[in-house]
């Protein structure tokens, strides 16, 4: 497949230079009524822990850069369900219902680019893409689907969405009648920093004060306004709007960045050289390409407190000393940020109509990078620590995407980091739709942290499209990193103990921000009070290590701190110490879990934001680790998981979902308490194992019996009678603290006795005490 860029998402496109452009195939781009296909929502052919219409909605958004309460509400208002898709929530989704609501989320604009057509695009077109381009077999389209079988069609998406419905070289441009198209005899003097050009006698006599032209400057396609007549064929120059300029704008297309493009954007002559190895004749591959090993940005503070940044040459380790140094207003002290890129693509999508205005505009990045760097500082870099930035021209130079980079610290404390993900990021406007954000991790990341106290360090990109030099549409900034929380310990002994719990990779876009601008003008999307600001939640795993620092100097990542010596003090009287070794449960109630190794202690969060919420702790073993966490006011929502894949869930909310009595399929089960836990609310908690026996439907006198049913545990009021719900969620799983809270297993059907030892032990932790 030709390689393309990544980044955009939908509008209405009109695309008349796409089929010239050699862009379609085998789709037929006539209008096809919206009804003309049936596609089952509902699977016929399933099997069990098949994925279900809700939560394929759920992956689905979260893809796309949606978060929401109810994501069957948000696929309907971004498109991916219709008011004609009947199914219910806990239906087993059919092949046919996934790809389809596949194909809606790339963009009915971005689908309109690929065909070459400015028709909408009806469902059968969109199941017949699907099936073209391998995003789901003919053959699967009434099947039922796993978790992970969905993920692998969502690493499809990714593959679509970013490369076969991305076309490059689409361009189709008409001026406004008004606007003169000048030739470079025409222009006498152009200063580009002061904003004003002479020209030609014969030019200049045919323009007047509010008059628009375009131009030709140093390859790049340039638009400006007269301001003011100053004589002699010299005009000031203003910045013209999208609407002076354009009768249509459609471009789609992509570059790449090197360290070249921005050594050339500040100047050779600006750029202090430092020489290194002799250039050698770079490999290349059959197609000519040249195999670079990229280039590093390094950034430190001198003695001045100001950031100074040099771009190295991985191939020849020459270095080039940037005219960049930012005064930073925080005292920062062994900041040495190293960031290695391997490469940087950029990619853009524009649709502009006089007629319409701006109905479609895409932009982002697609980075293979390392980061690594030492800081320590007091305080919230937010805002960003700019390193530096590079136009990228597009196509024949009509638009550009202005990237700025830039390092982002939140820490309190000292950092080592040392990150690695290739990532693709981008933001979309739709007219109608507002703005929507994608993010996907192209590969696995590796992280290791040497830490104290907390940290959160980024690297940002920064771009922006631009139009004409001087017209800035949509502005983007992503931001992709890691959060470390450590707590540092001295022993007697001179040895340093740190438990780090690392979250990551954490990746943020934000879009329509005032403080991002091009030449101290904010983007049209801004200007038009349009904004996003999404995390995506989805990539990040959690990590705990302990880090150590020997009293030799020795550094090292355990899975139990090594650190055994007692003072004799310490130590228990022979009369004291037990012979006997403790039990699970002893272990568990301990007060000092982390000091033994073996044992983790959870605290929830959401007291931080609404301090009426009880703060609760709970104990895991190592073979557990955090794998999703999300907090606010209103949600948070903790999921661990064992090395057998068994999940625990811990959440508290508003609304009373364990007592949803909605839906047409119900479950029943049998129930037994087993044990207690250390938590005592007022009225009595007890640990239930449920176990699923029986599943009926209200709609239809159908019953299916389990020989051997899906099997939880969950912490419920003693008092509660134990049944099932249709959204498999048991009604007596609640308990008001005084948010709805729960705290119970996800149901399975591979418990093996240690996963049931496990989570028995983890649910009697469960406290309102350290």
């Amino acid at each position: 497949m030709k390689k393309k860029i990544i980044i955009g998402v939908s509008a209405a496109l009109i695309v008349i230079a796409a089929i010239a452009a050699g862009v379609i195939t085998g789709v037929s781009s006539k209008k096809k009524s919206s009804n003309d296909i049936n596609v089952s929502c509902k699977a016929v052919v399933t099997k069990n822990d098949d994925i279900t219409c809700y939560d394929w909605l759920k992956k689905l958004c979260n893809k796309t850069g949606v978060e929401a309460e109810n994501y069957r509400k948000a696929a309907k208002e971004n498109g991916y369900i219709t008011d004609s898709d009947e199914f219910s929530d806990d239906d087993i989704a059919s092949g046919g219902f996934i790809a389809l609501t596949s194909m809606r989320a790339m963009g009915e604009g971005k689908m309109q680019i690929y065909l070459g057509t400015d028709d909408e695009i009806s469902d059968n077109t969109n199941i017949e893409l699907a099936i073209d381009k391998d995003l789901i077999a003919e053959d699967s389209l009434d099947k039922g689907f796993s978790d992970e079988e969905a993920d692998g069609i969502l690493d499809k998406f990714d593959d679509l969405y970013y490369g076969e419905f991305w076309p490059d070289n689409i361009e189709n441009v008409s001026y406004k009648e008004n606007v003169s198209q000048l030739e470079y005899f025409d222009i006498k003097d152009y200063k580009e920093d002061d904003n004003i050009i002479t020209l030609d006698d014969s030019a200049a006599r045919n323009l007047k004060k509010g008059d628009t032209f375009v131009f030709d400057y140093k390859g790049d396609k340039v638009s400006k306004k007269i301001g003011e007549d100053m004589g002699n064929g010299t005009f000031s120059l203003e910045d013209p709007e999208i609407e002076d300029v354009f009768d249509t704008l459609i471009v789609s297309d992509s570059a790449s960045i090197g360290i070249d493009d921005i050594i050339s954007y500040y100047g050779l002559d600006n750029v202090e050289v430092s020489a290194g190895n002799p250039v050698t004749t770079l490999a290349a591959n059959v197609s000519g390409n040249i195999h670079s090993k990229g280039f590093a940005i390094e950034a430190a503070v001198n003695d001045d407190n100001e950031l100074e940044v040099t771009l190295t040459d991985n191939d020849t380790h020459t270095k080039y000393k940037l005219p960049v140094k930012q005064k930073l207003n925080k005292k920062c002290e062994k900041f040495s940020i190293k960031w290695d890129v391997n490469n940087i693509n950029v990619g853009a999508q524009v649709k502009y109509t006089l007629k319409n205005g701006l109905k479609y505009a895409s932009v982002g990045v697609d980075i293979d990078s390392e980061i690594s760097g030492k800081i320590g500082v007091q305080g919230n870099f937010s805002d960003g620590i700019f390193l530096c930035q590079t136009p990228a021209p597009i196509g024949n130079h009509l638009v550009a995407v202005n990237v700025a980079l830039y390092i982002v610290p939140t820490i309190n404390g000292s950092i080592t980091l040392k990150v690695e993900v290739p990532f693709h990021a981008g933001v979309s406007y739709e007219k109608g739709k507002g703005v929507n954000g994608t993010m996907g991790l192209r590969s696995s990341m590796q992280t290791s942290i040497e830490a104290e106290g907390k940290m959160g360090l980024y690297f940002r990109t920064a771009p922006m499209l631009v139009t004409m030099k001087s017209i800035p549409l949509l502005d983007a900034e992503l931001d992709m990193g890691a959060e470390a929380d450590a707590k540092r310990t001295g022993r007697p002994n001179g040895q340093i103990c740190s438990d780090v719990n690392i979250n990551a990779p954490v990746f943020k876009l934000g879009t329509g921000n005032e403080s991002v601008k091009y030449k101290n003008k904010k983007s049209l999307l801004c200007t038009m009070n349009i904004s996003k600001d999404c995390e995506f939640e989805s990539f990040a795993k959690s990590k705990s290590l302990h880090y150590e620092i020997l009293a030799d100097g020795t550094k090292q990542f355990v899975d139990e701190c090594t650190y055994n010596e007692q003072s004799e003090n310490d130590k228990p009287k022979e009369s004291e110490a037990s012979t006997e070794a403790p039990t699970q449960e002893q272990i568990i109630q301990g007060t000092d879990t982390k000091e033994s190794g073996s044992l983790h202690t959870y605290k929830t969060r959401m007291a931080e934001y609404f301090p009426e919420q009880t703060t609760f702790y709970f104990d895991y073993p190592d073979n557990w680790t955090v794998v999703s966490e999300r907090v606010n006011a209103n949600t948070e929502f903790v999921i661990i998981q064992n090395d057998n894949g068994v999940q625990i869930e811990y959440s508290a909310k508003d609304n009373k979902s364990g007592i949803d009595y909605g839906g047409s399929t119900v479950l029943e089960a049998k129930n037994d308490v087993v044990s207690k836990p250390r938590y005592n609310s007022g009225e009595e908690l007890v640990i239930v194992k449920t176990k699923d026996y029986k599943e009926y439907s209200r709609t239809s006198p159908d019953v299916r019996e389990y020989d051997d049913g899906p099997e939880r545990y969950a912490l419920m009021p003693a008092s509660t009678y134990f049944a099932g719900c249709s959204t498999g969620i048991y009604r007596g799983c609640y308990f008001e603290t005084p948010k709805e809270t729960m705290f119970y297993s996800i149901p399975s059907k591979k418990l093996t006795d240690k996963d049931r030892e496990e989570i028995i032990a983890i649910l009697k932790s469960f406290r309102d005490t350290p």
